[in-house]
Parts: C-alpha cells; sequence; structure tokens
C-alpha cells in the first residue's frame, strides 16, 4: 500500500516536471522565432529589446509617468513596475 503512494507520488512528480519542461520548450521556440524575425543574434539582446518596449509602455501608463515626488506622495504600494522605482519605506503608512 506504501509503495502504491510512494510510485503514484513519483509518477505525478514525474508528469509535472515533464509539463514544465514543455512549456519551457515551448516558450524558447516562441522567444527564437521572435528573435530571428527581428534580426537579433542572441536571447539577451531579445530579452533587452523586449525589456525597452515594456520600459516605453510604462512610461505611457499616467500612474507610472506622475510625478509623485512633486505631490509630496510616493509611488502606491505594490505598484513597482521594476528599474528602480521607489516605493513606500518598509513600516511606513503612507499610500495606506
Amino acid at each position: 500500500m506504501y509503495e502504491d503512494k510512494r510510485l503514484e507520488r513519483e509518477e505525478d512528480e514525474a508528469f509535472a516536471r515533464l509539463q514544465r519542461l514543455r512549456k519551457q520548450r515551448k516558450i524558447l521556440k516562441e522567444k527564437g522565432v521572435k528573435m530571428v524575425r527581428e534580426g537579433l543574434e542572441n536571447m539577451d539582446a531579445l530579452e533587452a529589446r523586449e525589456d525597452e518596449q515594456r520600459r516605453a509602455l510604462l512610461a505611457d501608463d499616467p500612474v507610472v509617468a506622475l510625478d509623485w515626488p512633486s505631490l509630496g506622495l510616493e509611488l502606491p504600494v505594490g505598484l513597482d513596475f521594476g528599474g528602480g522605482t521607489p516605493g513606500v519605506p518598509s513600516g511606513s503608512s503612507a499610500g495606506v
């Protein structure tokens, strides 16, 4: 009985691992196609371009583009969009 449970658990873990690998392979294929289509030489260049595009989109977001410090405020808690956006210091009640 215990052996059956152990084998079933191992089978579930192997299946989950296989699913993750298939998902990763699919993502890599999609990124590879995008890399070639955009004429980039490697995955790092593709990721740099994607980061640049993401930052450009965020720059157009009125919440991010708002000059919070000029209003005596900081970017609301939980809205750190990467790129070093300042957040509310820990222990602060700002934004609550």
